[in-house]
């Protein structure tokens, strides 16, 4: 016939569009179906461009109106980076710990680029307020009224400081009281430079930041970075390449703008990223799969019932002569009406939305979003992929109705033909497959395995389409003693396999994806409960000074503990003498137990874990705070009752002597420095069945052997504190030093995050399963009128009618349940492997038998009882009687 007969697109268009016309609560079901997603993605895709400003776009905040910016990589040793160094760096040959230890020499930017560069400093430090909360700031130092400098920061009011001991800060650190004419008591830093401004930062929002010139918060005497910024003519990749070779690590304006050709960059970063890009591509095909999957099984019962609708008209066209192409088109033309206007409309609808939610959104983020950037070819890329899902969810209805019994339809005998047993076959076998994959990827721990594990899952997902089929079929020979609606449901969904199968495997395919990220998810936080490590009893603790406090003098312990008792008069507090470990201005020393040595000379070790909360490894005294089992307990007080230091081991080793070694190290320099004259003690071990929470305790009597090296440590806190105690002794104790820390012990606190994550994944799973459940009930409701209509003219009550829907559902959500259930432990169980062995006594597992209880029977049934209300009792006559 031609284009423009029977046998183009033209006139199967023209049908489609009428038929969506004419069935509008059909159609809009299918728009919703496949435009949600596309808005949803769309959306997405907005949103995150817009918020992430990288390369070019991020040049102004990065490098203010400098011409490049540079920081040290690894100390004075030579690096390689790739043109804009966010995206990677390295040391350039063999590792030198020498060089590392140095800094890069500042003369070398102004011997390379003939520019003096401008320093800024960052560190950090604590604001303790006057109700003892503790702010935790982020310090900035240097020169902020300089050209160079001035865009990173925008006054708002009162002025730039003009000396050393004046700061500016943000609009958060103003809203916490410290606004202009306030000092800022950075007590831990010791100073308290007075606020002259309040200023906006370019990049961050609601930050606690303070600004100052050199000097003005003692970062120069504190742990900080420094980067450096210059000024003139743009930096070409040659500059960059002889500041690599200085130990500079280089942003430059001009090579981020116009970078150098590939054979230029020595460093390669797609090599050194290849396996995280690797998994993320394997993750990412996964989801991309799963959500098409999803959709074209959402979609599916929709195209179904239009085919079912289309039956009659299709027949006759058969018998006039048409072909079966020709009757495909006639479905396949309704997905593409259906598809282009749900994709168009889920794309439009995406840039309002998008720019509805953006100041929404920026509350929740303290880095500012950048202009509103709309990514026209991901756009196109999503709506082609709601496209591409909508046709898809056609093909199958298209094809069984191109290949019907066309006696059969001018009949009107409705059913699908009988179930072919090499489908569920081929479904089991695939799924074994499938299985396979992600029992092996889970198991495996080379670069294979997340790709195997990515891939299974879709396999095992289109297996378990495969499935469906039979296991429906199966349903309904099983029905014969179930009540009259489930058995009449169960077999008409049999008979019906074209709309009832995507249902139950959209069911089945949420179900499996909510069991399998339940899995993971609660393995997950059973590893982090059962891996956490306690440094002390729960609710006790210490007060101590911080590791690097103790070179400013010792505070008078008797003071310190009249001040806590004030706050906790109920508070048992006892003192703690042991080996100090701590930062003496570059100076890290710390007191070892050296690892005694086999008849073969090799080390044995004691512990395979300790440490607490005390600064010190080795405590002394008779009956130290520490949180033993009863037998421990005895097992060490008899070790020091015969004047022996009790060593603590979970290894089974056996000694009599132990050597206590004194180490320092050197933070700015290299190596490690060990006393050459280690102190021998009299010993026996206390075997331990979990972590210590320190190495070893030397009696009172062996005391004198240490000589001046004991000293009080701090106060062990014995008794259960609360957090509101806790900080009330805080703030008693640092009004005698603010460096004193009160550390208590609380457990393992669940991150909410966890909680958050089974929460998001009950309901997207149940809003997805009811969905399904829902749609595809009354599509099937819709089809099945006829024969509803036919229960009631044989004596069918009203009620019958609504239990008959709610079996629909029940059958359609129970079935893909239960499967869904039983695939998705497999790929749960195979994650949840190499999700929880990084370390420890790994792999665990934990099964949330509560969320599976909630999406296999809860859910199946809030699905028939929505049916269930909302079902008309009544049916109007399909025929007029005379």
């Amino acid at each position: 016939m031609g284009g423009r007969g029977m046998g183009g697109w033209g006139m199967a268009l023209r049908i489609a569009w009428r038929d969506a016309v004419r069935h509008k609560v059909r159609s809009v079901l299918v728009l919703v179906l496949v435009a949600l997603p596309v808005l949803a993605v769309s959306t997405g895709a907005i949103i995150g461009f817009t918020a992430e400003v990288r390369g070019v776009e991020a040049l102004d905040r990065r490098l203010g109106a400098a011409q490049a910016s540079l920081s040290a990589g690894e100390g004075a040793q030579p690096v390689v980076q790739m043109p804009d160094p966010d995206e990677g760096y390295s040391t350039q040959g063999e590792y030198d710990d020498g060089k590392a230890a140095e800094q890069p020499d500042v003369a070398g930017i102004l011997e390379v680029l003939g520019e003096e560069p401008v320093s800024v400093r960052t560190g950090s430090g604590d604001l303790w307020q006057e109700n003892g909360d503790r702010v935790h700031l982020e310090l900035r130092e240097g020169d902020f009224a300089d050209p160079l400098l001035a865009e990173f920061v925008d006054l708002v009011d009162g002025r730039l400081p003009a000396s050393s001991d004046e700061v500016v800060v943000t609009e958060a650190l103003r809203a916490l009281g410290h606004g202009i004419g306030d000092e800022l008591p950075l007590t831990d830093l010791g100073v308290a430079p007075t606020v002259v401004g309040v200023v906006e930062d370019a990049e961050q929002i609601d930050l606690e930041i303070a600004y100052g010139p050199e000097g003005s918060l003692s970062l120069t005497s504190e742990p900080s970075s420094v980067e450096w910024f210059v000024g003139g003519e743009p930096v070409d990749w040659d500059a960059v390449l002889a500041l690599n070779e200085r130990g500079f690590v280089v942003t430059s304006r001009a090579v981020i703008t116009d970078p150098p050709p590939d054979h230029l960059v020595e460093y390669e970063a797609h090599e050194a990223t290849f396996e995280e890009n690797a998994e993320a591509l394997a993750v990412t095909a996964m989801i991309v799969a799963m959500v098409l999957i999803e959709i074209v099984l959402l979609a599916g019962p929709a195209f179904a019932v239009t085919a079912r609708n289309h039956t009659r008209t299709l027949a006759l066209v058969a018998a006039s002569g048409g072909t079966p192409r020709q009757a495909r088109r006639v479905i396949l033309a309704g997905a593409l009406v259906l598809g282009l206007t749900a994709t168009a409309v889920g794309t439009l609808l995406s840039l309002p939305l998008a720019a509805a939610l953006l100041p929404f959104l920026q509350r929740f983020s303290s880095t500012r979003f950048g202009p509103f950037d709309v990514p026209w070819e991901w756009l196109a890329v999503v709506a082609a992929f709601g496209l591409l899902s909508a046709f898809l969810a056609a093909v199958v209805p298209a094809w069984l109705t191109s290949r019907q019994d066309v006696v059969a339809a001018l009949a009107g005998r409705r059913s699908d033909g009988a179930p072919r047993l090499r489908t569920p076959l081929a479904g089991v076998v695939v799924l074994g497959i499938g299985v396979a994959c992600t029992t092996f990827g889970g198991l495996s721990y080379h670069d294979l395995g997340p790709l195997l594990m990515s891939g299974g899952a879709v396999i095992s997902m289109l297996g378990m389409i495969l499935v469906v089929p039979g296991l429906v079929a199966v349903v309904a020979r099983t029905a014969g003693r179930l009540p009259l609606p489930l058995r009449y449901a169960a077999r008409d969904a049999a008979r019906h396999r074209t709309r009832t199968v995507p249902a139950v495997a959209a069911v089945a395919a949420t179900v499996a994806g909510v069991v399998a990220l339940g899995i993971a998810n609660a393995s997950d936080e059973k590893e982090s409960r059962e891996t956490h490590y306690y440094m002390a009893p729960v609710g006790t603790g210490v007060v101590t000074l911080g590791y690097d406090s103790w070179a400013d003098g010792r505070p008078d312990w008797g003071e310190v503990r009249d001040a806590a008792l004030r706050e906790a008069p109920e508070a048992d507090l006892v003192e703690v003498r042991g080996l100090l470990s701590a930062m003496d201005g570059t100076i890290e020393s710390f007191w070892a137990v050296a690892p005694p040595r086999g008849e073969d000379g090799e080390e044995m070790p004691l512990l395979s874990e300790s440490g607490g909360l005390y600064p010190s490894n080795v405590l002394v005294g008779d009956e130290p705070a520490l949180d033993l089992t009863d037998s421990e307990r005895i097992a060490m007080e008899e070790v020091l009752a015969e004047g022996k230091v009790a060593l603590f081991t979970d290894q089974g080793v056996q000694v009599d002597s132990v050597e206590l070694v004194r180490r320092s190290y050197d933070v700015e320099g290299v190596g490690e420095e060990t006393s050459s004259d280690p102190i021998t003690l009299p010993a026996a071990t206390v075997p331990i069945a979990d972590s210590a929470q320190v190495a070893a305790v030397v009696p009172e009597s062996l005391a004198g052997e240490l000589g001046d090296a004991v000293e009080t440590l701090g106060l062990a806190v014995t008794s259960p504190v609360d957090r509101e105690t806790q900080t009330a002794m805080e703030r008693a104790v640092r009004g005698i030093n603010p460096a004193l820390t009160v550390e208590i012990e609380r457990g393992y606190q669940r991150h909410p995050f966890a909680a958050v994550v089974l929460w998001v994944l009950g309901a997207v799973g149940g809003l997805l399963m009811l969905a399904g459940t829902l749609t595809a009930t009354f599509l099937s409701l819709s089809d099945a009128r006829p024969d509803l209509a036919t229960v009631s003219a044989v004596g069918g009550s009203p009620r019958t009618r609504r239990a008959v829907a709610a079996s629909y559902a029940l059958v359609i959500a129970m079935v893909g349940a239960v499967l869904g259930a039983v695939v998705g432990f497999v790929p749960g169980i195979a994650v949840s492997r190499p999700l929880t062995s990084g370390y420890g006594p790994g792999p665990f597992l934990e099964i949330p038998w509560a969320l599976i209880g909630a999406v296999v029977v809860l859910l199946p049934l809030l699905s028939a009882a929505i049916v269930w209300l909302t079902s008309r009792s009544r049916l109007p006559m399909v025929a007029r009687i005379d």
